[in-house]
């Protein structure tokens, strides 16, 4: 007899890997296995063993007829009966296995059975085997319980045999079966072990199955949903670029069915003139994989063809020819439609801009022509002899006058690179000499502020270049200028440093650094746009156009460079730009490139507060063969003349006050003949010529070379001097 087991469902040859049709159905087929099959194949079994016991007491002299009748009996009400109770309590009896219960039962009738037929001798003993064999598709557990079960039956009935019915036996003999009885059914448990293992294995498979089309399915469902409902035009294409799925969006954006999508090459239903590109990408999709983006044009059912921008996606696919394409077009027309107005517009107003510029550009002469005059003319007026509020009316005019030439030069000058008719020269012009005449014109705004102004040029850096030096210093100045018109206190430094092009020229880079107010960090971007500053308050205060960095940002990017800004606000702001130069073939060398006679054996003490200028300083005089002892500021350097060391002379940078820096100097002991360079600013009150009992020189600020030189020759031939702008006004008395 066979009875199924509770998880026979997991033996089908087909499972059914949708999880909510396969929780149905798996709740459907174990009330028919319990409610039914069981109890149906449980009565047909006893029924049948009945016929067996029956015949048996016919045919044989064994127990009486009665008695095998009424057990016969019992086997077919006990099968009803639990069929009954199967079919009305096999979904409500959740404390109490049903099925278990009644194969204990099941195991009391075999052993009436067995009693009935020749007790030890029946050979309905295979029974026991059979009922066991017939658990091993259940789990293991339950199968070994049983085996128990059955064997302790067994033994149950041969002592009963032996004790009640006081039958001999042969205990060896009886003895061999029981252990062939528990030997087999310790068999048929290990199988049932292997099929339990089989069993979850395929539970697990079946499970993650069903996951992944459950998770496959809610993702299918969410796609569709989507593509269902977007306003893109979604097609589905297989790899010969045929169209297999078209979203509804078709219809609202073309006017056409997606089913007359459906079935056709996708370069069939766009434009003509844009199948040889959609085929090309679909071509190199399917090849390479990826995706890629196209702009195409799909004809309407009605009126003029749409703009589509398509992205076209690889989907990769486990069945069919493995590959689909993804093409998902956005009705792009409206922006086309706006790009092209845009275009127009651009145009029409580039051309108007042209024509300002070359306007512009064209009247520079007749504009610049009578602002010259009319400073030129206030001028001679300074020159002739006026009252006081004559001159002063003067002033004005000529303060005016310059003001507004310079707005009109940024003008032009802007209108001139608008307008593409700004020509560079390219001519050798010498670097520290630029930096030098920008820094010397720049100077006396510099010493009304009291601001240091200095330069720092790095060895390496070639002394003549080719390029455009007008324009050059005209960016030079205007940053220095801005620099100093933005700084309080502090110091001015313009540093140069240079290095080779890939191309093999010459790339300067110039660094123009103050300790002013700074730049904020949101207006670093937009501080070389034209007509634009820091804030409104900074116009009203500090004045301008706000077209000089965009000027040079211009005219550096006109000479092969680039310019940036980098600013910690409150704390000054460094602009740096580079140009494109080449090296000069023919470098005129100067005579202050080497050693002087003059100075050779002699030694100085340099003392400057400020970093670059002490560097400066140094530099040159070490490069003339000048020892050397350099200070951070004037006390050091006066701690280091007070030691007893021999010095030549003393380049001090104590500002204004040059009058109690000599004194300081030559009341150190042994130092009152010793010569002092005062640096000084350049102020209109300085250029006035030394009292005669003065023995000092004076160097006026920013430092330049040749400056410098002459300062310490005077210095050292005990002159007093003051050195300005390559003039020297001596007193021509010496002293002792």
């Amino acid at each position: 007899m066979f009875t199924p087991s509770r998880d026979d469902d997991l033996e089908r040859t087909v499972v059914d890997l949708d999880p909510e049709d396969a929780l149905r159905k798996k709740r459907r087929r174990h009330w028919r296995l319990h409610a039914l099959q069981i109890p149906a194949m449980r009565l047909a079994g006893f029924a049948f063993l009945s016929i067996i016991l029956v015949l048996y007491g016919l045919l044989t002299a064994g127990a009486p007829l009665a008695t095998t009748a009424a057990v016969a009996g019992t086997m077919l009400g006990y099968s009803i009966v639990s069929w009954l109770v199967l079919r009305t309590y096999v979904h409500r009896a959740h404390a109490i296995d049903l099925g278990a219960l009644f194969l204990i039962l099941d195991l009391v009738l075999y052993s009436m059975a067995i009693y009935l037929t020749g007790a030890e001798n029946s050979w309905l003993l295979f029974l026991y085997i059979i009922r066991a064999a017939d658990q091993s598709g259940t789990d293991f557990r339950r199968v070994l319980v049983f085996g128990h079960l059955s064997t302790f039956a067994f033994v149950a009935l041969l002592l009963y045999v032996s004790v009640v019915d006081g039958r001999p036996l042969v205990w060896p003999v009886e003895a061999l079966k029981v252990v062939v009885l528990y030997g087999a059914n310790l068999y048929i448990s290990s199988t049932a072990l292997t099929s339990e293992r089989i069993r979850e294995r395929t539970k697990r498979v079946v499970y993650l199955a069903r996951d992944a089309i459950s998770r496959l399915q809610t993702s299918e469902a969410r796609y569709r949903l989507l593509a269902d409902n977007s306003e893109d035009l979604i097609s589905v294409l297989d790899r010969r670029g045929v169209v297999v799925y078209a979203s509804p969006s078709h219809a609202s954006v073309l006017g056409r069915a997606p089913s007359e999508f459906v079935g056709r090459r996708i370069d069939a239903v766009v434009d003509p003139a844009d199948a040889p590109a959609c085929r090309e990408a679909v071509s190199a999709l399917v090849e390479s994989g990826g995706s890629s983006t196209i702009e195409l044009r799909v004809p309407r059912k009605v009126g003029d063809p749409v703009h589509v921008e398509a992205n076209l996606t690889i989907v990769p696919e486990e069945t069919g020819d493995g590959r689909r394409i993804l093409f998902s077009g956005r009705d792009i027309t409206g922006r086309k439609r706006a790009e092209a107005d845009l275009l127009n517009a651009k145009q029409e107003a580039e051309r108007a801009s042209s024509a300002k510029s070359e306007f512009l550009a064209n009247m520079s002469h007749e504009i610049r022509t009578p602002m010259n005059a009319v400073i030129g003319m206030a001028g001679l007026l300074l020159d002739t002899p006026l009252t006081a509020e004559q001159r002063e009316y003067a002033e004005t005019i000529r303060h005016s006058g310059g003001a507004l030439l310079t707005v009109i030069n940024d003008i032009l000058d802007f209108s001139k690179i608008e307008a593409g008719r700004l020509d560079l020269e390219h001519l050798p012009f010498d670097v520290r000499a630029c930096v030098e005449d920008c820094l010397d014109l720049l100077a006396p705004q510099a010493a009304e502020k009291g601001l240091q102004l200095s330069y720092w040029i790095e060895p390496h850096v070639a002394a003549t270049a080719l390029g455009d030096v007008t324009r050059l210093r005209q960016v030079l100045v205007n940053l220095v200028s801005n620099a100093i018109k933005f700084t309080e206190s502090g110091e001015v430094v313009v540093s140069v440093d240079s290095r080779e092009s890939e191309q093999g020229s010459c790339i300067l880079r110039f660094d123009v650094k103050d300790s002013g107010i700074g730049i904020p960090g949101d207006r670093l971007e937009s501080i070389f746009d034209s007509f634009s500053q820091v804030d409104a308050s900074t116009t009203r205060r500090y004045g301008g156009t706000g077209l000089g960095l965009a000027i040079s940002k211009r005219l550096c990017e006109l000479m092969g460079g680039i310019m940036w800004v980098e600013s910690d606000f409150g704390h000054g702001a460094t602009f740096s730009f580079t140009i494109l130069t080449e090296r000069a073939d023919q470098v005129q060398r100067d005579s202050l490139d080497g050693p002087q006679r003059e100075f050779a054996d002699k030694r100085i003490a340099i003392a400057s507060e400020s970093v670059p200028t002490r560097r400066l300083l140094a530099s040159y005089a070490e490069r003339w063969g000048v020892e050397v002892v350099a200070a951070a500021s004037v006390a050091e350097a006066l701690e280091a003349l007070g030691r007893d060391e021999p010095f030549d002379a003393a380049v001090l940078d104590g500002g204004a006050d040059w009058e109690s820096l000599e004194e300081s100097v030559h009341s150190l002991p042994g130092r009152r003949g010793l010569p002092v360079v005062a640096l000084v600013p350049l102020k209109p009150q300085m250029l006035t010529q030394l009292p005669r009992e003065r023995k000092i020189t004076l160097l006026a600020q920013p430092i330049k070379r040749v400056r410098y030189a002459r300062a310490l020759k005077w210095a050292l031939s005990d002159a007093s001097v003051l050195v300005h702008s390559g003039a020297l006004r001596v007193d021509r008395a010496r002293h002792d």
